[in-house]
């Protein structure tokens, strides 16, 4: 490294380029997410109230009432629910291949749920327009498949925020380690990068610096600032034998230290790879849940279509008897059986984003 700053460039560790690049490379998704959950939730809101404004007696366009310009009114809402629905397409993608492969989670539920209501959704536009009948608009659902998506999405990227805030917190607890330590060698005093410090090595402290590494007192006395490590403010006073750890700062005297662990076995790093292994680590609600969605999402989807088959067949053999199309009807049965057991995720995301500590 010496020799490259001879020549009149500036060195770089390759493990320092690497943090940088998947530091940028984690705030530009983060910020593509955000990007993505915002836009879909303002259409999303946009479109219920476009759905819903009537019923309310809101004013809304006269370009988009339904009852002067029913086309319009319908493909709005339906240009919306597909810009959503591209936006949330990665339920799409995994929720269908998951479906396929026989091994359905949470995403298969969100993907065949709002699937369901767009489909039924485009056989109400095409009764609409076919029939001219405005009275079917009631029946358009393009809002529950936008709006599930939407929260989903928000669902997701909180979670993400929230890995984000442990991500920093462990970069944190490892930037209080060196980057340098002043090493006696040959009777000298070398200062060195952390990296190329061995065990073995004499490592001297001056008085206000902070420790470099894990090791054991064999010349001097001292008192030292432990409070990043242990939480405690009052300095401890470290004489010879005594160990001193790196992030804690020397105080008053200066030390000669024999070191006894590298960079990645000091006590810091132990306790970065700790908080890293947990972040790793699924939520105990979240394990639970991705058992139960192993069971619960095929479950769902059995009942949705034995509710739907039930009712065919009693409408059909005029068991019961019901004002709309019978095929309507069944349809709506499946769809609302599919969309109310989305809650499920919707508790799964903010119990784990309550644990990645969003709540705090």
């Amino acid at each position: 490294m010496k020799i490259i700053e001879k020549l009149g460039y500036t060195p770089k560790r390759r493990e320092d380029l690497k943090d940088k690049e998947e530091a940028i490379k984690a705030e530009k998704k983060l910020k593509i997410e955000l990007t993505k959950s915002k836009i879909a939730i303002i259409l999303s809101l946009i479109l219920m109230y476009i759905s819903m404004s009537h019923m309310l007696g809101l004013p809304v366009p006269h370009i988009i009432y339904p009852v002067d310009n029913i086309v319009n009114y319908v493909a709005i809402q339906f240009i919306i629910a597909v810009t959503v629905m591209i936006i949330g397409k990665r339920f799409y993608k995994i929720g269908f291949r998951q479906l396929f492969m026989l091994s359905p989670n949470m995403d298969s539920l969100v993907a065949v749920g709002t699937s369901s209501a767009f489909i039924y959704s485009l056989y109400i536009s095409y009764k609409i327009f076919a029939d001219k009948n405005i009275h079917l608009m009631h029946s358009l659902y393009y809002e529950s498949a936008a709006m599930i998506i939407a929260f989903v999405m928000l669902g997701k990227y909180l979670e993400t925020l929230s890995k984000g805030k442990a991500s920093a917190a462990i970069k944190k607890l490892v930037n209080f380690q060196s980057k340098k330590a002043s090493i006696i060698r040959n009777d000298e005093i070398i200062e060195i990068d952390i990296e190329e410090v061995s065990k073995g090595d004499i490592v001297f402290i001056k008085p206000g610096e902070k420790i470099p590494v894990d090791g054991v007192i064999v010349e001097g006395h001292s008192t030292i600032d432990e409070a990043m490590i242990t939480g405690e403010s009052i300095p401890v006073e470290k004489a010879e034998n005594d160990k001193v750890y790196s992030g804690s700062i020397n105080k008053d005297g200066a030390l000669k230290v024999i070191v006894n662990a590298t960079e990645g076995e000091t006590l810091i790093s132990k306790i970065a790879k700790l908080v890293e292994d947990a972040q790793m680590t699924k939520a105990p609600i979240a394990r639970l849940a991705d058992k139960v969605s192993l069971i619960f999402v095929p479950t769902v989807i059995f009942i949705a279509i034995f509710a739907a088959l039930i009712w065919w067949f009693l409408i059909k053999y005029n068991v019961v008897k019901v004002s709309q199309n019978p095929f309507e009807f069944v349809l709506t049965i499946f769809i609302s059986i599919l969309s109310n057991c989305l809650i499920l995720d919707i508790i799964r995301t903010c119990h784990t984003n309550s644990y990645y500590g969003w709540n705090r």
